[in-house]
């Protein structure tokens, strides 16, 4: 056998051999991804003690039964290569592959709300599956070289992906960030780490403590305690557990305690100026209560309201007068977070800015606190007060959400965007907006309501003056 027959010949039992040990690898990875998938983990809003200690467990138990399912799979796999390899299977790390698989759990939640933090997790996931397939490697002579042209040019793309990344990042688009990042992080990892060197079984319950903190961290970013919360374990543990939500809201982000609830509207600040600044250091986020109206605010009594809503001919609009908050946030948040400000009044009067000349994103929530079938409905008006002396730059959006723990926690439905039409001098003017609801709804119920003030360059530093005053549920075979 020549030499050069005998190099193919090692290079395709190498490969071969390499192919064999990654596959169960790989498979208990798959295993993990489809399994959370299935979960489909989202931060559900919660206001009690209580609920946070549930979350708390929800993440434990998310990756316990995640690293069970890559450890399983992986063992399995590994079983029946060894049988087709007749006994020359390995089932070497499988602890690493179950403990390293974890970082799908918080990576998917962040990724769910649009987090940056998703960028760190899914490059912990990246160096967590490099270290796995490294290792398994067959042992080779390795040249730190960077002269030969694969590594070079992994080099190139690396610092590409990179760029981009952080382009990617700039602009919000936080799903081609997180992917960027974790290609940048697999080819720098694959190059740095040698094959063949196994770390110590202690590395792996630091990482599945990591990944604990992380998915803990994300699935309590929307929690918001309840005024007057008395908690339900005592002193010592209702402490620990309000000192571990704001240690984790404060270093992930999150709503925290910055909506009162209804009866404490009156504690708001009331001594703002007309335009309010948000710097980075003062200023996060912005609370917004509209003025409290003589107008009898409608709160569906019912868990599931249908056409019974509509009266007895079921041709009468259902009215709910807008009882809900403003949000005022910028990147890289998707919602006010912890600390935020909270004030009182009405947008069309107030106006919020962002000093550093970043977009500032507006939103107005409402929370129906009930179910709302829209197969009886085609269609949902909004009347809005119009004070805005640009409202071309302004486009509003509505946006239905239905809330299904087991559906993913979350699902929503664009009614799509419509532009202001009234053009207000000194007076500020009323005008009407219809979203239709398509007939093939991604939902089949709403629990909340979100208008989205989309505003347009160059003033997306400014919010939008332009205050919600009710929404009007149209049902079928009306107009």
């Amino acid at each position: 056998m020549s030499k050069l027959e005998s190099n193919r010949a090692h290079v395709t039992l190498r490969t071969s051999q390499t192919l064999a040990n990654w596959i169960p690898a790989l498979a208990g990875w798959f295993a993990a991804l489809i399994l959370v998938s299935l979960m489909r983990p989202f931060p559900p809003r919660v206001s009690t003690l209580r609920e946070v200690l549930f979350l708390y467990l929800a993440a434990l138990f998310q990756v316990l039964l995640v690293a069970l399912a890559a450890s399983i799979s992986s063992l399995i796999m590994w079983w029946i290569v060894k049988i087709l390899r007749r006994g020359k299977g390995s089932e070497r790390l499988t602890w690493g592959v179950a403990s390293r698989a974890v970082w799908l759990i918080p990576l998917y939640t962040f990724s769910q709300v649009n987090s940056f933090w998703a960028v760190v997790a899914a490059v912990m996931a990246v160096l967590g599956l490099v270290f796995v397939l490294k290792n398994l490697q067959p042992l080779v002579v390795q040249s730190p070289a960077l002269s030969s042209t694969g590594r070079m040019l992994g080099c190139v793309v690396a610092a590409a992906a990179l760029e981009l990344g952080f382009v990617a990042f700039g602009g919000w688009r936080m799903s081609q960030a997180v992917l960027l990042f974790a290609l940048a992080a697999l080819i720098v990892a694959w190059q740095a780490t040698k094959a063949g060197k196994h770390g110590h079984p202690a590395r792996g319950l630091i990482t599945m403590f990591l990944a604990l903190v992380f998915a803990s961290g994300a699935l309590v970013s929307r929690a918001g305690l309840s005024a007057g919360d008395g908690g339900f374990l005592g002193l010592l543990g209702d402490t620990a557990i309000e000192v571990s939500l704001s240690a984790l809201q404060k270093t992930f982000g999150g709503d925290g305690r910055p909506v009162p609830l209804a009866p404490d509207r009156k504690e708001v600040a009331k001594k703002a100026d007309a335009k309010v600044s948000v710097p980075g250091a003062a200023h996060l986020g912005i609370y917004l209560w509209p003025d409290v109206k003589k107008e009898t605010t409608l709160v569906p009594p019912l868990p599931n309201l249908g056409r019974m809503a509509f009266g007895k001919d079921h041709k009468t609009p259902l009215t709910i007068p807008f009882y809900g908050a403003y949000w005022f946030f910028r990147p890289p948040y998707r919602q006010p977070p912890f600390g935020s400000l909270v004030v009182h009044g009405s947008p069309a009067v107030r106006q919020f800015l962002s000093n550093d000349g970043s977009p500032l994103s507006e939103e107005a929530h409402q929370n129906l606190q009930t179910s709302f079938d829209l197969s009886c409905c085609r269609g949902i008006e909004v009347d809005i007060t119009n004070a805005d002396p640009h409202p071309d730059l302004v486009e509003v959006e509505l946006t239905l959400v239905e809330f299904s723990f087991k559906r993913g926690g979350m699902k929503r439905q664009s009614l799509g965007r419509k532009q202001l039409l009234t053009r207000p001098g000194s007076v500020a003017l009323p005008e009407t907006l219809l979203f239709e609801i398509p007939p093939q709804s991604r939902i089949t119920k709403m629990d909340e309501l979100i208008v989205h003030f989309r505003l347009v360059a160059p003033r997306w530093s400014e919010s939008a003056q332009v205050a919600i005053e009710r929404f009007r549920l149209i049902p079928k075979g009306l107009r």
